[in-house]
């Protein structure tokens, strides 16, 4: 390989790496909301946990998981895309894993519904009551 195409292949890998460092940073976001809401709900709401609110009560824990899975794979697709441009060193991993950190992004969507699956439910819940 000529240094043309691994310059090339480097601002590529550094451009992918920018993308999901803005989506990580927002997932972060997302998963610290969550667990306030999800901890300011069990502690206000213990007695009168139904309905609404016991689907915005899940579906927070739901942004808490995915976005954690999210933030994991998306570092997992950083070193696997390094590897296939040849920019890192080639690290043994589990391969029931691997096909899901080439798709991080679906960790991310899969927060981002939970996240206002849970806003929903928390409005139908307030409007109800």
């Amino acid at each position: 390989m000529d240094e043309a195409q691994l310059r090339e292949r480097a601002e590529r890998y550094d451009r992918e790496t920018r993308i999901c460092e803005g989506y990580a940073g927002s997932a972060k976001s997302y998963v610290q909301l969550a667990a306030l809401s999800l901890l300011v709900t069990l502690l206000f709401g213990r007695e009168n946990i139904q309905g609404w609110l016991l689907l915005a009560l899940f579906a927070w824990a739901g942004v808490v998981v995915f976005g954690g899975l999210y933030q994991y794979f998306v570092f997992r697709y950083l070193e696997n895309l390094g590897t296939r441009y040849d920019l890192l060193p080639i690290v043994k991993r589990a391969r029931l894993l691997n096909d899901w950190a080439n798709k991080p992004i679906v960790f991310y969507v899969l927060a981002l519904l939970s996240f206002y699956l849970a806003a929903f439910g928390l409005i139908f819940e307030i409007l109800g009551s």
